[in-house]
């Protein structure tokens, strides 16, 4: 009789021996619980085809950057369309574009003593030529002046200066000298005559473009997401570099904007992910 007592004592201890043998199972068992969620009940994204057309260097690169991505994210690749729950169609084309970028220049001669000193400085960078590329500029003029001419009490602003091109700048520029200790005059006499001209300058580039279209389907064909857009795959200058700050254009990463390949691709997948929670929550609401 006592051995049937055994049974119960077993069927007792048998849900921490579950626990134990799963989590003996680490990463693979996991992996292998999510790819099954759902079984057959509605359509499951567990098997993806990805099908990339276009440039023949960016297709093979999308490819293989969204094999990380959906591999990351427990879902599977499939050989063919036909052996696919979910099918991801794109296509990536190439194409150069010229654009030019906008380098703020601020160009100063200082006369001290009878003599004339030029001291060139860079403003902003922008990807548009037509921004506003000397806020905040002005404000280490005065420290700079103070560096270079530390006996120097009095300064005059050369009328001839030309700072059109910002309309905040002439301000800054009074407050940086007044905080280095510098007394601002209209007329001479005075210790530094000091003339500005803001340069707007216009830095032609070559952009290398990505152009792409993705869609994402069921395998009947139905349209669950679709995404297009561009990216700044690289770009080089045109020319020479500008005379001053010619380091700034060393590298011209900053024009992808924080756009890649690999965001695109996690984006896509980002969405197939929400499209299977709210599959599987669907179904689970139906066994209910």
């Amino acid at each position: 009789m006592r051995s049937f007592a055994i049974i119960p004592a077993f069927r007792a201890l048998l849900p921490g021996l579950l626990l134990v043998m799963l989590g003996s199972g680490t990463a693979v068992a996991q992996t292998s619980d999510e790819l099954k969620i759902g079984g057959n009940r509605g359509p499951q994204m567990k098997k993806v085809f990805v099908n990339v057309t276009g440039d023949a260097k960016l297709s093979r690169r999308l490819w293989m950057i969204l094999g990380f991505e959906l591999e990351d994210a427990f879902f599977q690749r499939a050989n063919t369309d036909d052996d696919a729950d979910t099918v991801v169609d794109a296509r990536i084309q190439t194409r150069v574009a010229k654009v030019n970028l906008g380098l703020g220049v601020i160009r100063m001669q200082v006369t001290a003593g009878g003599r004339a000193q030029n001291l060139d400085s860079c403003a902003s960078l922008s990807s548009n030529e037509n921004a506003e590329l000397f806020n905040g500029a002005a404000t280490q003029i005065g420290e700079t002046l103070r560096a270079n001419y530390s006996d120097s009490l009095i300064i005059r602003i050369d009328p001839t200066s030309n700072m059109t091109q910002s309309e905040p700048f002439s301000d800054e520029l009074a407050r940086s000298l007044r905080k280095s200790n510098f007394k601002i005059v209209d007329a001479s006499p005075s210790d530094i005559t000091l003339r500005v001209e803001l340069v707007q300058e216009k830095v032609p580039v070559e952009e290398n473009l990505a152009d792409y279209e993705l869609a994402v389907s069921t395998r009947d064909g139905m349209r669950q997401y679709t995404s297009t857009g561009n990216i700044v795959v690289s770009a080089t200058l045109a020319g020479p570099p500008p005379a001053v700050c010619p380091s700034r254009f060393d590298d011209l990463d900053w024009l992808s904007g924080g756009s890649t390949l690999y965001q695109v691709a996690r984006g896509i997948v980002k969405e197939m992910k929400k499209q299977r929670s709210r599959s599987l929550a669907s179904n689970q609401k139906d066994l209910k």
